[in-house]
């Protein structure tokens, strides 16, 4: 792609990011708005499914802004020794840090934890309210702490590749993306946060699915975490059986955000509770 040139129209290329995952992305401007975006280069059925995605907002959610595509007659300037993508996702750009690696720093407060797993999941909620699935939710797709005055934290899209630890057992089989896969990766992304280690551990596919069948995830009370309310929801989310675990976010969504609620009326009053249900009863 020709530093300098427009893409439809309105975003002019910066430069490539590189080290990014085997797809191609690049740094674009919109100069209206001075606005920060990545082009994403993605296959023509891929831009079909990313359709129900785009124009999608929310407080937490970085948004699929266009998707370009050459059979809408929109020229994709690349170089002449470049073959041109089939189509490009613009998205919003979140600079700051990851959960990833906030996490390597050290262990966050349990409270933290929830509201950012809260905050992530209602951005998720929100684009399966639109029939569409994220496919690559993670602690690497998580900004906590972003540098450009959005409200933390910040669910990117299309910057990050999936990650196979976060992926439900039919992912991990061949199933493409879907609104239950985005439901499992909801349930990995808050035992991480709460815990800072992955629910499973692999260096592949096949060994992931291995440690699903064998086993559960440690109890949150071996980092000292002593709520039961929590407990039950990565138990319920984080099962191998698909027709024993959990297969809405809005169910999480809603439990996440009244554990907020009991947590914060408590605190208000000065009163300390144990970490267990009978808090949110």
């Amino acid at each position: 792609m020709l530093h300098g040139q427009l893409l439809a129209g309105r975003f002019r290329v910066l430069g490539r990011l590189e080290g990014r995952g085997p797809q191609g992305l690049w740094l674009a401007e919109e100069p209206a708005t001075r606005r920060s975006v990545i082009a994403a280069e993605v296959s023509k059925s891929r831009a079909r499914r990313l359709i129900p995605a785009a124009g999608v907002t929310h407080e937490h959610l970085a948004e699929i802004i266009e998707i370009v595509s050459t059979e809408e007659g929109q020229g994709l300037p690349f170089s002449d020794n470049q073959p041109p993508p089939e189509a490009l996702a613009i998205v919003e750009r979140v600079p700051g840090r990851s959960l990833f690696r906030a996490l390597q720093d050290g262990h966050m407060s349990m409270r933290f934890a929830v509201h950012c797993a809260a905050n992530t999941v209602s951005a998720i909620a929100e684009l399966h309210r639109n029939r569409a699935p994220h496919g690559a939710i993670s602690d690497k797709s998580v900004i906590v702490e972003t540098t450009n005055g959005r409200t933390n934290p910040v669910l990117t899209q299309l910057i990050e590749a999936p990650r196979a630890v976060f992926a439900s057992p039919e992912r991990l089989h061949g199933a493409g993306p879907s609104r239950f896969d985005d439901v499992w990766a909801a349930h990995a992304l808050l035992y991480t946060v709460l815990t800072g280690h992955l629910p499973f551990q692999g260096n592949d596919a096949k060994s992931i699915l291995l440690a699903i069948r064998d086993g559960t995830p440690a109890p949150l009370e071996s980092v000292g975490i002593e709520d039961e309310k929590l407990q039950e929801l990565v138990d319920r989310g984080l099962r191998s059986a698909p027709d024993e675990r959990t297969d809405s976010i809005y169910e999480l969504e809603e439990t996440l955000h009244d554990w907020l609620c009991v947590d914060e009326a408590f605190e208000s009053a000065g009163i300390r509770m144990s970490r267990t249900s009978e808090r949110c009863r």
